[in-house]
């Protein structure tokens, strides 16, 4: 599981479990699949390149539909919308490693569940 520190989506501390909304959602998430959640800390772009290369199943980090690395990576759909300081509107996601298209559904029907 690859979290890069975003909060209130993602944080990440010394000695500390991750925390934030996209944490919490995740371990609902391993739960219900009844995984173990092994963290990887990093970047935005080491996240993606993990995903790219196997090491990864899923990376959070706040992402937005809207990033650049949405083209790299399968995004779930929309699980969050807040606003920007503008007032407009973002639409959060989760990536998956691209073709991962049964797990990506499996992640979606639970998100949807979970912040209904």
């Amino acid at each position: 599981m690859g979290i890069s520190h975003n909060p209130p989506h993602t944080g990440i501390e010394a000695g500390e479990e991750p925390s934030g909304v996209e944490a919490d959602l995740v371990r609902g998430f391993a739960d219900h699949l009844d995984a173990t959640i092994v963290w990887t800390p990093g970047s935005e772009a080491a996240l993606v390149q993990g995903l790219k290369d196997g090491n990864l199943d899923l990376a959070i980090a706040g992402f937005r539909d809207d990033s650049p690395y949405a083209e790299e990576a399968g995004a779930t759909d929309t699980y969050l919308e807040t606003l920007a300081p503008d007032g407009s509107t973002v639409h959060h996601v989760m990536f998956v490693p691209t073709g991962e298209n049964a797990f990506l559904t499996e992640l979606e029907i639970y998100l949807a569940e979970a912040t209904r």
